[in-house]
């Protein structure tokens, strides 16, 4: 079975990928340029584990004030979401979308590399302009939540709460 970060590295090679790479925590680095912001890119090949997590990181950091209104857009972003999910470091603001890959029974590939490249950048740059709104400009995370792509699931992130329940 080839190594994890073997993969990983014939993708970003074979897709033309400029990278960094930390043998020693078997750490890629990379960038992410997408239509509503750039944004870091980490994959880290977990041998022992069989794992592989890719985070995108967006390059602000959350001011201490906007954190509680982000966990709430971030709750509401992440409803529904079939692969992957945002996360909030409360004590530095540090925003996350991480798409992780168990494959200790499975072959993993480059094309499965490739899905969680573009389900991460697809994902982080619809929620980004709405992420900014609430961070920055103040906006009510229900109000600032992207309308759900025609096709899609139906989507309640963006419904107000119900009073009832």
């Amino acid at each position: 079975m080839e190594k994890l970060g073997d993969v990983v590295k014939a993708y970003l090679e074979a897709d033309g990928w400029e990278y960094k790479f930390d043998a020693e925590s078997g750490t890629f680095r990379t960038g992410y340029s997408g239509e509503n912001g750039d944004f870091a890119i980490l994959v880290h090949a977990a041998e022992e584990e069989n794992l592989v997590l890719l985070y995108m990181a967006i390059e602000d950091i959350i001011p201490l004030e906007a954190r509680p209104r982000l966990c709430e857009y971030i709750c509401r972003a992440n409803y529904g979401l079939a692969m992957g999910n945002f996360e909030i470091d409360m004590n530095d603001g540090e925003v996350v979308f991480r798409v992780s890959a168990d494959v200790e029974s499975v072959e993993f590939t480059e094309t499965t590399v490739n899905n969680m490249f573009e389900e991460a950048a697809l994902t982080m740059d619809r929620f980004y302009p709405g992420l900014v709104k609430v961070a920055y400009e103040g906006v009510a995370p229900v109000e600032a939540i992207p309308v759900p792509d025609e096709g899609a699931s139906k989507d309640c992130a963006g419904s107000e709460p119900d009073e009832e329940n």
